[in-house]
């Protein structure tokens, strides 16, 4: 049995794809299996996954029409051998002894997932695990350090985790068709009833936070994805008993799921009218958990100047000054840029 299967759905990544394979094939651990899925790319990324694949024989190609990150992970998990699977970006680029130092980690104690450390390439944000680094066996030892590794480390992503196949395939776990959010809801289902959790301290993801990337992108569909995201993390903790001395963690999710939505009403290629923005903030506003989240919140909880006057003009619900405060911003930011 291949050891590791590396899952890379590809979409009109060609400045980057290259760096990404690379930083793979150049892996002090051998024992892998490469599964690129071409997502119906317009640009030259078909042609780089078919030049490499000629070069390595531990690459697979699928080649399909574009249906979204999650089909298309889905479909590398269906051709899948190997023991463990990672998910890698094919706009990021790994450390040369993720998989070798990671998979020794799983097999030394037999684990379910392995949790790692990432850094923001451009930002230079380092996300290492330094106080957890730790083996929790339980599922109540796992239970009780999430919130923590929430708040301090990338939980939704899949990237920075190696996952045991056989547990995948055990609970029946698989991508939704939804393009935002699916690896948040990929990992929930994880994290249900997972034990046997080893998280390392050391950083082997080098992540390139794109502004044209799906992340950042608009979309219309931003907040409510971004809303069930947060009603699942809420389901989540009250599942384990842990709601009520979490109580705080998910409110500041909900601020965070709120501004999430705002900042994509005023998206800058998101063309609305000053109407339709009013009444889109309007909404999301008037989200039943947003508002009691709203009630909850005390000001000077809040980090920067502006986060604190669009909360307080909420709470006051003057909707039309909210609109003219990010329009202002945006337009001050594109003069910066120019």
């Amino acid at each position: 049995m291949t050891q590791v299967s590396i899952i890379i759905p590809v979409y009109n990544v060609e400045d980057y794809l290259e760096k990404c394979i690379k930083s793979i094939l150049n892996q002090t651990y051998n024992d892998f299996e490469l599964i690129l899925i071409n997502d119906g790319s317009n640009d030259g990324s078909l042609k780089i996954c078919e030049r490499f694949k000629l070069e390595d024989n531990r690459i697979k190609l699928i080649n399909q029409t574009n249906q979204g990150v999650g089909i298309a992970r889905n479909s590398g998990l269906k051709i899948a051998r190997g023991k463990y699977i990672y998910f890698c970006d094919a706009d990021d680029y790994v450390d040369k002894d993720l998989l070798s130092e990671n998979i020794r980690l799983a097999e030394e104690y037999n684990v379910n997932m392995v949790l790692f450390g990432n850094k923001e390439v451009f930002t230079d944000i380092s996300k290492d695990l330094t106080h957890y680094t730790k083996y929790y066996n339980s599922s109540n030892d796992f239970r009780e350090v999430f919130p923590t590794l929430f708040v301090n480390h990338n939980m939704h992503v899949l990237w920075n985790k190696l996952y045991k196949r056989s547990y995948i395939e055990e609970k029946k776990v698989r991508f939704s068709t939804r393009t935002l959010g699916e690896d948040s809801l990929f990992n929930k289902q994880i994290y249900n009833d997972l034990e046997k959790v080893y998280v390392n301290n050391q950083i082997y993801y080098y992540h390139i936070n794109r502004f044209d990337s799906a992340q950042n992108a608009f979309s219309s569909d931003r907040f409510k994805f971004r809303l069930k995201e947060t009603t699942e993390l809420e389901l989540l903790f009250n599942s384990w008993g842990i709601l009520k001395n979490n109580k705080d963690l998910i409110k500041n999710d909900w601020i965070k799921t709120l501004f999430i939505g705002l900042e994509n009403v005023f998206h800058r290629d998101n063309n609305s009218n000053i109407i339709f923005q009013r009444k889109a903030v309007s909404e999301i506003a008037s989200e039943v958990s947003i508002v009691n989240s709203l009630k909850e919140i005390s000001i000077s909880d809040l980090k920067g100047i502006f986060k604190k006057c669009i909360v307080s003009m909420l709470k006051l619900r003057i909707f039309f000054l909210i609109v003219i405060a990010f329009r202002f911003k945006n337009y001050v930011k594109k003069l910066i840029n120019k």
